[in-house]
């Protein structure tokens, strides 16, 4: 989403976005909450969005933001959840399998409809392969902290190829670019790609240093580390460098 809520009348910043508000029903942004420091968050309604910039998203006045009791915001409250809410939405197939997690969603400015979402298949797949795209009508059913689709929809989701082997003609190009472009936690749970001093680089500590807790947890999930669920974020780091080590 766009950094700033800029007044257009008087060129005044209000503050960045802090959160969006999505009617995952109607698949469709409602809101935008915005944080003005010291002075708390208010809302600004989609319907009040003069327009939208690269760099910022336009109000004419201060008029168009409201307080949460606003009773023009009754709907925003039925449908606000935490900024970090997002992420943690599953996209499970009718059989249920878990083809992954919400990333990021696009989205049609003119109507705030929501036109596909990026779908997070896990740390390792995001880098070698890329985010699946899922369009919101192969989505069946919605629910509050889950999508249903279909097991032919999972598949389209794994066949992303925009990630570093998107394009590559061997092995050895997966090799090189994973070598250029990955950090160091992701090089060192992919068998052969670091070695030597490179490898001592991925400690414990420059992981924990790299990587919030959740990106740990992801990288020890596709390394079926046993009891990752209970770990801390040491004890992801320091088990991810021991598996790392042991190959």
């Amino acid at each position: 989403m766009k950094n700033d809520v800029i007044i257009r009348k008087s060129g005044t910043v209000v503050g960045p976005i802090d959160n969006m508000v999505v009617d995952f029903p109607a698949q469709k942004v409602i809101a935008l909450v915005v944080d003005k420091g010291t002075q708390g968050k208010q809302v600004v309604l989609t319907s009040d969005v003069a327009s939208i910039g690269d760099e910022a998203v336009m109000i004419e006045g201060s008029d168009a933001l409201r307080n949460f009791d606003d009773k023009a915001c009754k709907e925003v409250i039925e449908h606000l959840k935490a900024p970090d809410a997002f992420s943690k939405i599953e996209v499970c197939t009718t059989k249920g399998n878990v083809a992954g997690r919400l990333h990021d969603a696009e989205i049609d400015e003119s109507t705030w409809a929501v036109e596909h979402y990026v779908v997070s298949s896990g740390l390792l797949d995001d880098v070698l392969k890329g985010f699946g795209t899922l369009p919101v009508n192969e989505i069946e059913t919605v629910h509050e902290e889950r999508f249903m689709i279909s097991e032919a929809c999972a598949t389209s989701l794994e066949a992303a190829d925009g990630g570093l082997t998107g394009g590559a003609n061997s092995v050895g190009d997966v090799v090189s670019r994973i070598a250029d472009k990955a950090s160091s936690a992701v090089k060192a749970v992919i068998p052969g790609v670091m070695s030597g001093d490179s490898a001592e680089e991925a400690s414990a500590e420059t992981l924990m240093e790299e990587h919030t807790k959740e990106e740990l947890y992801d990288i020890a999930k596709e390394e079926d580390i046993d009891g990752r669920s209970t770990m801390n974020k040491k004890g992801l780091a320091e088990a991810i460098k021991a598996e790392t080590d042991s190959e």
